[in-house]
């Protein structure tokens, strides 16, 4: 048995779930709006728009609303690498791992906040969550969502 809470809110349009533990810390909150379009968890076809080699990403337009979306290259699979070329440091070489105009699938991590940011938070360590399974393509991991009874 978990000692974790889970408190709803349902008042003007809005939705909010927090998950607090037995101290009542706040552990998760969740935001949820009927005018505001959630992208979370969804999965997109992308196009790599930019290299940025000083912040260690990379800048992907995705949607059919054209939206940029902020991708770490920490969180870009070695599957999709075009040449695995490494620097100095051992580290792969973000600008030759990657090319400008390359398709790639990725899923929203965390909402844009506002106008003025980044962009979503990408990944292309997909998770699509089942009832009894993970999938998570492009992952050595497994994944289970609930424990099946004999």
């Amino acid at each position: 048995m978990t000692s974790e809470k889970i408190l709803f809110s349902n008042h003007a349009n809005r939705t909010r779930v927090a998950v607090l533990d037995k101290q009542r810390s706040l552990i998760h909150y969740d935001e949820e709006s009927l005018f505001s379009k959630m992208e979370k968890n969804s999965i997109y076809n992308g196009e790599i728009k930019s290299l940025r080699p000083e912040l260690n990403a990379v800048f992907v337009r995705y949607d059919k609303d054209k939206k940029d979306g902020f991708l770490p290259f920490d969180n870009v699979s070695q599957e999709l690498y075009i040449n695995d070329v490494r620097g100095e440091d051992g580290k792969p070489d973000l600008t030759k791992c990657l090319k400008v105009g390359q398709k790639i699938l990725v899923q929203v991590k965390k909402d844009q906040l506002g106008h003025d940011s980044k962009g979503a938070a990408l990944t292309t360590y997909l998770s699509l969550a089942g009832t009894y399974l993970v999938l998570l393509p492009n992952n050595s991991k497994q994944g289970i969502s609930r424990k099946a009874d004999n």
